[in-house]
């Protein structure tokens, strides 16, 4: 499929996509009976299990668990949120049994300290400029990365290219546009967030579609960067237009 996905091999891209199509199986079969609904959405919350990317599965968890607003009958509130909360704690739990850290997560906190420590003493307010986390990254901390366990980068991690992006969108704003630009796609975000209530108090099934898109878009976007590959910008910023215009017509 190309860079503009992406490395679509990798566990995070390859199970964000199934995740964001998460809200369009649950609308595919809204209009059938609650007993289809559930086997169906906590089905494809497996299947997305399946491509071991926690950021993803976690965000799939969340937003089917959320689903069970959608249903007016108490016990399929009350089977998805069981669901939901069981398969949290299972996962905090094992998280837990490894000491609190993971391939992935103990990675990204210390060089996110890294990150945000280069940036405290140095451009908090403006940031070091958009592309700057790469040239840092590569030129500024490659060598500490490649050579040494400094900092606590676990070993498998000690590698400069892996960290090129930030592995989180929050991080990567802050460090390339400072508190000013965080602060601006923050406002936007909440924008957007606003729109996507409206529109979901609208009942209409293929808003509240549009509405979990942009949810698990921003649920994973804590530990992905899907705002940075063109193919899932471009799908965002389309749900993104379609829940304004759906609010614009309540």
């Amino acid at each position: 499929f190309g860079l503009p996905h992406g490395l679509f091999t990798h566990p995070n891209y390859w199970g964000r996509y199934l995740a964001l199509c998460l809200p369009l199986v649950w609308w595919a079969v809204s209009s059938r009976r609650r007993v289809a609904q559930l086997a169906v959405v906590w089905g494809w919350v497996g299947v997305i299990a399946t491509s071991r990317s926690w950021a993803a599965t976690g965000a799939a968890v969340v937003v089917a668990g959320l689903l069970s607003g959608c249903w007016r009958s108490w016990w399929p509130r009350v089977l998805s949120l069981g669901v939901m909360s069981s398969t949290l704690g299972l996962g905090v739990g094992w998280w837990a049994l490894q000491g609190f850290h993971s391939f992935s997560l103990g990675g990204r906190l210390p060089i996110w300290r890294l990150g945000l420590d280069w940036i405290w003493a140095r451009a908090l307010w403006s940031g070091e400029g958009l592309g700057m986390w790469r040239v840092w990254a590569l030129w500024e901390q490659g060598p500490i990365w490649l050579g040494s366990p400094k900092h606590g980068v676990p070993a498998q991690d000690r590698m400069a290219g892996w960290w090129a992006e930030a592995q989180g969108e929050p991080v990567q704003l802050l460090f390339e546009l400072g508190l000013i630009g965080l602060g601006i796609a923050l406002w936007w975000a909440g924008s957007v967030a606003w729109e996507a209530r409206r529109t979901w108090k609208q009942g209409d099934k293929a808003g509240r579609a549009w509405c979990l898109l942009l949810l698990v878009a921003g649920l994973t976007s804590l530990f992905t960067i899907p705002f940075r590959l063109p193919a899932t910008l471009g799908l965002l910023l389309f749900a993104a237009g379609r829940v304004r215009a759906r609010s614009t017509c309540s």
